[in-house]
């Protein structure tokens, strides 16, 4: 519990890091993939959707930056939620996440891009 109550005095700071990276993220990735995630929000994750997700993923990993599924079954049986899980890529947006680590991931995304597709 006390660490629970420690973390808290962190959360403004945490939420306001991961709010300043999506906004980074939407500022130089909007050209290239579809924006999810709503930077004025609660980020709990960035999350892109794309039609070159598994090429994007191997992409990434390739630069050993690490992404993920956001949602590897549809939660439903509807055509939106089965295009989800095809599309949607979260990419790292951790308050711990620097300056120079958020632009090597843009790099490496808009390389993606720019180069391959």
């Amino acid at each position: 519990m006390d660490e629970l109550l420690v973390k808290l005095n962190y959360f403004d700071s945490w939420t306001k890091r991961r709010q300043e990276l999506a906004e980074f993220y939407e500022d130089n990735l909007k050209d290239y993939v579809n924006i999810i995630t709503d930077s004025a929000g609660m980020v709990s994750k960035f999350v892109i959707s794309t039609d070159k997700k598994a090429c994007l993923k191997t992409h990434l990993t390739l630069k050993e930056i690490q992404s993920k599924e956001v949602y590897n079954e549809p939660l439903c049986d509807l055509p939106q939620a089965r295009r989800n899980c095809e599309t949607f890529l979260s990419i790292p947006c951790d308050s711990y996440t620097t300056d120079s680590e958020a632009q090597i991931i843009v790099n490496a995304i808009r390389d993606f891009y720019e180069t391959w597709i």
